[in-house]
């Protein structure tokens, strides 16, 4: 299918269960493209298991649910060459947050290279703690911490996505 395949049904659940049920080499012959991986609330994405110190008495932050939201183009994007990011229902990953524009950002592929592009969005888009330029181009790679307005998020491929559902 590729980065800028056509959006098909993606389930959390089914990607969930097959990665719990399945070898590593039988997920990947199923599940192919990159994924966000996002918390409903917004929070950062925690994707390894960390020992965190809590004081005596004190009850740990709560954490979002996990979603899992494919890097695919929506049916009626006209777009080949690329993949938008927005509050809006007709962008290609909709992110429904009041943080995020209704066209916040775009994912492209360049010479083999996935970039992101904020599309001059109010509230900033991020990479790893820097802010991107508006209309500037940035590469990404795998595992990279991004940032759409409030809503943070993690670039995965599919054995990331493996580890990270499979756990």
């Amino acid at each position: 299918m590729g980065v800028f395949g056509r959006r098909g049904p993606v389930s959390r659940q089914g990607l969930v269960e097959l990665a719990q049920s399945a070898t590593l080499d039988e997920f990947l012959a199923q599940v192919t493209g990159y994924f966000l991986a996002t918390n409903d609330d917004g929070s950062p994405v925690q994707l390894r298991f960390q020992t965190a110190m809590i004081e005596p008495g004190r009850v740990p932050p709560s954490r979002g649910h996990l979603q899992i939201l494919p890097l695919q183009k929506a049916p009626n994007n006209p777009y080949s060459d690329r993949i938008s990011i927005g509050r809006t229902a007709n962008c290609d990953i909709v992110l429904r947050d009041p943080s995020v524009s209704k066209l916040h950002a775009q994912f492209r592929l360049q010479d083999g290279q996935l970039q992101l592009v904020d599309t001059r969005s109010q509230n900033g888009t991020w990479i790893n703690g820097a802010r991107l330029a508006p209309e500037q181009p940035q590469p990404v790679f795998f595992e990279d911490e991004l940032r759409f307005g409030g809503v943070s998020a993690v670039l995965l491929d599919p054995e990331r996505l493996y580890d990270a559902l499979a756990a």
